[in-house]
């Protein structure tokens, strides 16, 4: 860093070898430069061990715990990372910045939280692109760009393409609001095709809406339904998918799927003031 005086980092191994070799006798420099040449547990709270492999200490709390740089003699670090604790949130956060960076601002934060109900129980893991807080699983301050995305198919709710409504979501309730993207085609030479893209949202299974979207060939009976079921309870329902015809007898042909969940709270709970 211009101006700032380099600091001293010591004997490389060629010129301690030189030191050290036979015949000469090393002075209380070399000796020290040797010392410091090695990791001390104790000082730099570097430790390998069998059950945690390299361990790292931070030398004070929310200091940095490691600096990378592209050239030691310039001692400006690249990168840096250090491990902050909230003890009254239960909040363990490791943070990777770069040292331009402001303090309330990170490059990449990976964060554990314990619950204050169960602090023994498994940590709730978030990860941060330019946010230091994370709320959920990935939270990305910035532009996302990609080449596609996928949502999840339940492998328990298989949707065979027979005519009939099947289930893709457990039974629900509350306020729900899916995108939902299914596909299906037919055997070997039939032209049997369809795909369907649509939202689906429903509050406690009152006025339920689906904006539909698809295309479709073979006849209209290659097209693909999508509905909100209710359940045994009036404001319990599911989301359902069916073929208008079934594209084959031996129900061979399954409709694949792709759900997208796109509300959390369900109760509203968010809309009542604190």
């Amino acid at each position: 860093m211009a101006g700032q005086r380099m600091e001293y980092i010591g004997l490389n191994r060629s010129e301690l070898k030189y030191r050290f070799t036979a015949g000469r006798m090393p002075t209380e420099e070399d000796f020290m430069s040797l010392i410091d040449s090695m990791v001390n547990a104790v000082d730099d709270g570097f430790r390998v061990s069998e059950e945690n492999g390299l361990e790292i200490k931070q030398r004070r709390d929310n200091s940095r715990l490691a600096s990378f740089f592209s050239n030691l003699a310039e001692r400006k670090p690249e990168w840096f990372a250090s491990v902050r604790k909230n003890i009254e949130q239960g909040e363990t956060c490791l943070n990777i910045k770069t040292p331009e960076m402001k303090e309330d601002e990170t490059a990449v934060t990976l964060l554990s939280k314990r619950s204050a109900e169960n602090p023994e129980g498994a940590s709730e893991i978030r990860m941060g692109v330019g946010c230091v807080t994370p709320q959920s699983e990935l939270d990305v301050n910035g532009v996302i760009a990609s080449k596609g995305r996928l949502g999840y198919e339940n492998e328990n709710l298989e949707v065979v393409a027979d005519g009939e409504w099947h289930d893709v979501t457990e039974v629900l309730t509350g306020c729900q609001c899916f995108e939902i993207v299914a596909g299906v085609g037919g055997n070997e030479g039939d032209g049997k095709f369809a795909l369907a893209h649509a939202i689906a949202v429903n509050t406690f299974n009152k006025n339920p809406s689906i904006n539909l979207t698809q295309s479709y060939s073979g006849g209209r009976g290659s097209k693909i339904d999508i509905r909100w079921k209710t359940a045994a309870n009036k404001f319990e329902f599911t989301l359902q998918l069916r073929v208008h015809h079934k594209y084959d007898d031996e129900g061979k042909v399954k409709v694949r799927y792709r759900l997208t969940k796109l509300w959390y709270d369900t109760q509203m709970i968010g809309s009542i003031g604190k």
